[in-house]
């Protein structure tokens, strides 16, 4: 019972210890320097993002995974899902600014621009995506954050269809959807 009480204790010990590090503040021309442990420039993370239907798109949720890089102001990010016997693939490009509210707690607006591509059995399809979103990261110790985005929507703009040996078909239609994200990142 020992061994579980410090195998248990330790790691939570360390990481409160972790999370609530004090800054080491420097001076540069009068200004304060956010803490370099905390406020790294680069990331590399994994996402969930599940998707809701508001209009045009009959309905239907989807639930994607992926992986996600970025550096400064870009980002680039793959996700897959599985709906309905379709495997979609989603690369998204990402604009973003990392706003530090606190020492750990960063806001960061984003607009995404996604082609999602569609395969299934005899049909492929590709749409359009336009996402504006917001995203909220906690660091609780250096060198990771854990993220929330409340507030993506989706705005699909052109799909095109394909259907094996009957040929193909597009529309410029809108179609939105929101969606919720959450993830883990590493900075660096």
């Amino acid at each position: 019972m020992r061994r579980l009480l410090l195998l248990v204790l330790i790691p939570a010990v360390m990481f409160a210890i972790l999370s609530t590090a004090r800054p080491a503040v420097a001076q540069y021309s009068g200004q304060d320097v956010v803490d370099d442990l905390f406020a790294k420039p680069g990331y590399v993370g994994l996402l969930v993002r599940p998707a809701f239907c508001l209009d045009n798109c009959a309905g239907d949720a989807i639930i994607s995974f992926g992986v996600e890089a970025g550096y400064k102001y870009i980002g680039f990010g793959l996700r897959y899902a599985y709906k309905n016997k379709f495997h979609n693939l989603i690369p998204d490009l990402r604009g973003f600014y990392d706003i530090q509210l606190v020492r750990n707690l960063v806001l960061t607006p984003l607009v995404e621009f996604s082609p999602m591509f569609a395969f299934g059995s005899h049909s492929k399809s590709m749409e359009l995506i336009i996402r504006p979103g917001v995203r909220i990261a906690y660091s609780p110790m250096p060198y990771m954050m854990l993220f929330l985005e409340p507030l993506l929507i989706d705005l699909g703009f052109y799909r095109k269809g394909w259907v094996d040996g009957q040929g193909s078909s597009s529309a410029w239609k809108l179609i939105t959807r929101y969606g919720i994200g959450l993830g883990i990142q590493t900075r660096f």
